[in-house]
């Protein structure tokens, strides 16, 4: 079986470390097919050292990098420090889908790059290495030879039912989970049907021959099967956090969804929604179920900015309302709001305020404004 290391950049992002839920699908997969796998959480600096004795004393048919476009330059610092050596050394995550070829220029240490998503494309990758096959023709996967490179095809998109579970025993997972609060973060659905100028899934969507598959749910019975096998690994946890771009999207999947987690799992939760999927029905079975918070995207105040430049074409009066829904069933709110928009005035940044202030939120935060390559506001 093949030897395989991840390195995880998840450095200073604002956020306390968390678990990463692509690297959980992919260890779960690899891990199924009996490969031998380890983890790096790099989450500061001082993790490096660590890191590179570890590699320094095993050996390894691949080394794969996983890292986001701000974190890439914490990855360009660990490889000056640290030569890799292995069969294979390959990278994956949002910025290599994002940037594609230049990742080479980037890092001329990359053998590959995995674009998209990566499960079953990477078990390929693995067993080719393990019966020392030629692996150059695997899906989804981009490789460097010389100085050419090989462009492969994306494997299509696969229903989430399809795909093993996922694994995080490999994360510092009781630290994380106790320290932030005992909230288990989880994912149940992929993908985002809005093309937010700001945003990578319009970028990702297109990808993809099979576009009209991007956004998926599990059945609701996969969905509880997820949630209780990582309950299995960690069962002190005392809420889950749901990361789905957009939990609330599909009403007929929520309302069933509802119905057995408050009978099968019946932890309290929070989760994310759009404005515009929020009507009494909804808040009715997210309060039924246990909902504790939903987190919105009210990015700016002034509706301009939002419909012209973040292509989010909802007025400032649909998030009160969807405020007002969620306050009248006793479930919190929290608003996320950005400032450093292009065009964006202070008189602009004022209206951000002036809406919080009338929202009033329970919870918020505000983020400045960052152009991710290949997006329309790049």
């Amino acid at each position: 079986m093949a030897k395989v290391h991840f390195l995880y950049f998840d450095l200073y992002t604002g956020y306390y470390p968390s678990l990463h839920h692509g690297l959980a699908y992919l260890l779960g997969a690899l891990k199924n097919e009996g490969h031998m796998v380890s983890l790096s959480h790099l989450v500061s600096e001082d993790d490096y050292e660590m890191a590179s004795a570890f590699l320094e004393d095993n050996k390894f048919d691949l080394i794969g990098l996983s890292f986001t476009t701000n974190q890439k330059g914490h990855a360009r610092t660990f490889l000056d420090m640290k030569k890799l050596s292995a069969s294979l050394i390959v990278a994956g995550g949002v910025h290599c889908s994002l940037v594609r070829e230049e990742v080479f220029n980037e890092f001329p240490e990359f053998d590959g790059i995995c674009i998209g998503e990566g499960e079953n494309s990477l078990v390929t990758l693995c067993r080719c290495l393990d019966k020392n096959e030629n692996y150059l023709t695997t899906p989804s996967f981009y490789f460097k030879v010389d100085d050419k490179v090989i462009n492969n095809p994306l494997a299509p998109l696969r229903e989430i039912d399809t795909l093993k579970l996922p694994d995080y025993s490999l994360f510092d997972y009781r630290k994380i989970i106790s320290d932030g609060g005992g909230y288990f973060p989880m994912m149940l659905s992929r993908g985002c049907p809005y093309d937010c100028y700001n945003c990578c899934n319009h970028i990702f969507k297109e990808l993809y021959r099979d576009k009209d598959k991007y956004v998926r749910f599990p059945s609701v019975e996969h969905a509880i099967k997820i949630i209780k096998n990582n309950l299995v690994l960690y069962p002190e946890a005392q809420k889950i956090i749901f990361a789905d771009d957009t939990f609330t999207l599909n009403k007929r999947w929520l309302s069933d969804f509802c119905t057995h987690y408050s009978k099968e799992i019946g932890l309290p939760y929070s989760c994310n929604a759009r404005v515009e999927t929020i009507d009494d029905e909804i808040a009715q079975c997210l309060k039924d179920s246990g909902c504790l918070s939903v987190n919105f995207g009210v990015e700016t105040g002034n509706e301009w900015l939002r419909g012209n430049i973040l292509n989010r074409r909802h007025s400032n009066e649909k998030i009160k309302e969807s405020f007002r829904i969620i306050k009248k069933y006793g479930i919190k709110a929290f608003s996320f709001n950005m400032i450093g928009l292009p065009f964006e005035t202070k008189e602009m940044a004022r209206e951000t305020l002036q809406l919080n202030l009338e929202l009033k939120p329970d919870f918020g935060k505000c983020f400045y404004f960052y152009p991710y390559p290949g997006t329309r506001l790049r």
